[in-house]
């Protein structure tokens, strides 16, 4: 489509020959990378989403948006029409505080950019302090789903919630969706939308639970170019029958080269250069309602991104399949799927199963490398040893008590050695848990310049790998020399589930040495995962203790020396 070209201002405020929000984003908008004209011609599933916000029959849609398929753009190209076409206030909200700050710093004002016509009716600056956007007729809010106070000072007829699943509670424990749907009660009586997206977490999370909701539900189906059975384009079907496909026993790297999909009507061959065709093609098919589009919902995958193709999707699994972090982010970032995990606990019996050969302190003949983890208590340290071994397999090879922290430093830096005396080790790295004792266990460690030693602080919330690398805080009670150091944040959840995993697998990948006692093998495990209802019926799954009051020192202790290696072997 020819590129407009405004001479003055009264053009830009001109009446437009449009009728649909799409067609109005094909003429207004400038690709941001290259500065030539936006098209919707290569992400043709958004043009129906987008012209959903202007239809009057529609108050909320909600979009199950994947990586890499253009979900964001459209986000924001609901908000430049709103501004040009829509003048009343528009609240944009995110997941938390920060993250509207580094939006309104470093990308809103290249998508104003990208469109000249929504902003010249800006009567003034982007204010990064009061998160607003000025303009002809209203302000564009932009809140933080965490702040109570960014949810509840404006009006808006129209709000946009992007990444929904990631809202949690306001700082005063309000429901951050609640309080926004609160804003548009003024406009109740003309065309006012409520727009959610985000990629989706689990079943009970903020978007499946809208899309299961909403009133008309769509799916996006392409035609096969063979037979021309239109059909949802995915990685399985119900049954578990692939439709995207690799030669056997690929790589990931070589699933890149040669992954093709199926079709699942006449099983004919669909190769990548077919399918910006199929999807080109595509539509919009309602599989629950459509008469009443009151609340619509929109589900896609990234199979039909126009950024990706079926290597790239291939490629992506295999590399996650055997990790159950990167498989979780694979489902819902790649295939725009909930990930539901199950209730997940061991026994004692399964850990007396898992007793080597080898007694207490010694270590396996093939062992590569050693961590440890330490749980700093009130009286004395717990702490465990793990030798780790080709092909994933490890052995905790030594677990006790110590009272002081020379002790600790004398039993970490022995030398170990196999029943035959033949191969001689070291522990490579100790993690040391710093939520009690906190000064005394940094100064340890930064006496031996973080060498051996690091602390550790468990954490709740997600971190991407497991675990994070933080720089020390300087305050009076730490020294400049520790401030220049780090400690770990270790993502409990990830390494619980990590070390209940290789305890439950079938094929032994970890074992305990011969001096196994009961009072290990009941803290090992003292917890297990299960869900837990919050106030507002949504589903979150925690670990907690069997019974109250359980120690499950050892268990810490494991999970820090599972989060070792990782920090290790990333050095």
């Amino acid at each position: 489509m020819k590129k407009t070209k405004y001479k003055k201002l009264s053009d830009i405020f001109a009446e437009e020959d449009v009728s649909t929000i799409s067609e109005w984003v094909d003429l207004n908008r400038l690709s941001i990378s290259n500065n030539r004209q936006f098209s919707l011609s290569i992400t043709p599933y958004l043009t129906q989403i987008l012209n959903d916000f202007s239809d009057y029959r529609v108050r909320n849609i909600s979009f199950v948006k994947p990586s890499q398929v253009g979900g964001t753009e459209a986000l924001y190209s609901m908000m430049l029409w709103a501004i040009v076409n829509d003048p009343y206030n528009i609240m944009m909200i995110y997941p938390r505080n920060e993250d509207v700050k580094r939006i309104l710093s470093k990308r809103i004002a290249h998508v104003l950019d990208s469109t000249p016509s929504a902003k010249a009716r800006m009567t003034g600056r982007i204010s990064n302090s009061e998160m607003t956007i000025p303009f002809v007729g209203g302000n564009v809010i932009f809140a933080g789903s965490n702040i109570d106070a960014g949810l509840e000072s404006w009006d808006c007829k129209n709000i946009i919630a992007d990444e929904v699943d990631l809202f949690g509670l306001t700082d005063k424990k309000n429901d951050p969706i609640e309080k926004a749907e609160e804003r548009r009660k003024s406009f109740i009586n003309i065309e006012s939308k409520f727009v959610m997206a985000s990629k989706p977490t689990h079943s009970q999370g903020n978007i499946w639970r809208a899309k299961r909701e909403a009133t008309t539900q769509y799916e996006y189906h392409c035609p096969c170019i063979h037979c021309g059975e239109y059909q949802k384009l995915r990685m399985k079907t119900d049954d578990g029958k692939y439709l995207l496909r690799w030669e056997k026993g690929a790589t990931a790297s070589e699933a890149r080269q040669c992954a093709y999909y199926v079709c699942e009507f006449c099983g004919a061959t669909i190769e990548e250069r077919d399918r910006f065709t199929m999807v080109s093609r595509g539509k919009w098919i309602p599989i629950i309602g459509g008469d009443d589009r009151t609340k619509v919902s929109y589900a896609i995958n990234s199979l039909i991104s126009p950024f990706l193709n079926f290597g790239d999707v291939a490629s992506a699994f295999l590399y996650s399949k055997d990790d159950k972090l990167k498989l979780k982010n694979f489902v819902n970032g790649t295939l725009g799927e909930p990930f539901d995990e199950i209730n997940l606990n061991a026994t004692q019996e399964m850990v007396y199963k898992r007793i080597g050969d080898n007694p207490m302190g010694a270590i396996p003949a093939d062992t590569l490398f050693m961590t440890g983890g330490v749980d700093v208590q009130q009286d004395c340290m717990y702490y465990v040893i793990r030798a780790w071994q080709p092909k994933g397999k490890s052995e905790t090879i030594e677990f006790g008590q110590v009272l002081s922290f020379n002790s600790l430093y004398k039993t970490m830096t022995r030398e170990f050695t196999d029943i035959y005396g033949k191969v001689q080790k070291r522990v490579n790295s100790v993690l040391i848990d710093n939520g009690y004792n906190t000064n005394e266990v940094n100064t340890f460690c930064a006496a031996l310049n973080y060498s051996l030693f690091v602390p550790v602080k468990g954490a709740s919330t997600f971190i991407a790998k497991g675990y994070r690398i933080n720089k020390m805080a300087t305050d009076a009670k730490v020294s400049m020399r520790m401030a220049r150091e780090h400690y770990v944040s270790c993502y409990t959840p990830y390494f619980k589930e990590m070390f209940y995993e290789e305890l439950r697998s079938k094929e032994p990948k970890w074992l305990v040495n011969s001096g196994l006692t009961e009072e290990y093998a009941k803290q090992v495990t003292s917890e297990h995962k299960i869900p837990r209802f919050d106030n507002r019926n949504y589903t979150n799954y925690t670990w907690e203790p069997i019974t109250p009051g359980i120690d499950n020192h050892y268990f810490d202790c494991e999970v820090y020396a599972q989060c070792a290696k990782h920090y290790y072997k990333g050095l």
